[in-house]
């Protein structure tokens, strides 16, 4: 956490307290004017007084701030060459003293506070420093050049997913903006959202795919209604699932949603207790789409339970047993957690 007293920083970092003298920097690499930066103003300007006049202070919008170079101190430095020695605790020490007040102005773009924001985030999360982590991420300011901390957001959120840290990764994920000008960390959201989908986490995994299909292009509304209705499904509700595969065209442009959709298809005949139809539909599925797919294991399941329900078990056990044998710790196999 940082807070700024009367041009001082008082930082606070991993339980320690430590006073620091205002940041310094200068106008561009030649520019030999040593200003104290003060802060940033409820307008978005920073504050900038020079510190060999009384000539007050300048305020110098974001926007106009790309050749604004920041004074490291002698910590930083030290901190490089630990990292490459591969002493990363030692340089977490350092860094802590100087990181946290630089990190409201990672959103300037140019700025050498970008990659000095950048070390210490991926250092921290490498070193499972998530709290300190979370609160650079929470820092962060959300400007154009903000885009450029998108991949370490994400692995930062995947990190955490691993970790088990699900409202964390919420909490997190909700900070970044996914409307379809989003570009390409869009696409890491929605990846990092069926990561968690494949390890059971529904709701989690809905909640993002829901604010993906709030924003979403003519293109991806179909890929993500099957999302939604296999995640609800899974939660214990057919009603989105039932309306879907009633209502919807069958995919056919999409190997993978046209097999979901026979996922779906399949399970709701067989919650309305019509093996026989379920069977057709996933046999379609199976036949449209090739071993790599992601849904061939739960269409494969799925299809066992329907030939248990129309009286064929010797069937039945032969696909489990398969099933078994080539996937032994999916999460389909019989008396398997859903």
């Amino acid at each position: 956490m940082v807070r700024f007293v009367t041009g001082i920083v008082l930082v606070i970092a991993g339980g320690s307290v430590a006073w620091a003298a205002p940041l310094r920097a200068r106008m561009g690499d030649q520019n030999r004017t040593v200003m104290q930066v003060m802060g940033i103003d409820a307008a978005g300007r920073i504050r900038l007084r020079p510190e060999a006049t009384d000539a007050g202070e300048a305020l110098l919008p974001l926007d106009k701030a790309r050749d604004l170079r920041f004074i490291l101190p002698d910590d930083y430095r030290e901190a490089q060459q630990l990292i490459f020695a591969g002493r990363h605790g030692e340089a977490l020490l350092r860094l802590r003293r100087i990181v946290p007040e630089l990190v409201p102005y990672a959103g300037i773009a140019g700025s050498n506070a970008v990659p000095v924001v950048r070390r210490y985030f991926r250092l921290l999360v490498s070193e499972g420093e998530w709290a300190d982590a979370l609160a650079v991420a929470s820092s962060l300011p959300f400007g154009e050049a903000e885009t450029d901390f998108v991949p370490e957001i994400v692995g930062l959120a995947r990190a955490l997913q691993a970790q088990k840290r699900m409202k964390d990764v919420a909490w997190l994920l909700e900070r970044l903006p996914l409307d379809t000008s989003a570009g390409a960390h869009r696409a890491l959201v929605w990846e990092l959202a069926d990561e968690m989908r494949r390890e059971g986490f529904w709701a989690e995994s809905q909640t993002i795919y829901q604010r993906l299909r709030g924003a979403a292009a003519e293109t991806e509304q179909l890929s993500l209604d099957l999302l939604l209705a296999y995640t609800d499904w899974h939660q214990g509700s057919d009603l989105r699932a039932s309306a879907l595969v009633t209502m919807a065209e069958m995919p056919t442009t999409n190997a993978g949603d046209g097999a979901l959709f026979r996922l779906l298809a399949g399970r709701v005949r067989l919650a309305q207790d019509d093996p026989a139809g379920a069977l057709d539909v996933l046999s379609e599925g199976l036949i449209g789409i090739d071993g790599a797919s992601e849904w061939r294991v739960e269409l494969t399941a799925v299809m066992a339970s329907a030939y248990r329900e129309t009286g064929d078990d010797d069937i039945a056990a032969g696909i489990e047993r398969d099933l078994r044998r080539l996937y032994p710790d999916s999460r389909w196999l019989p008396h398997s957690p859903d």
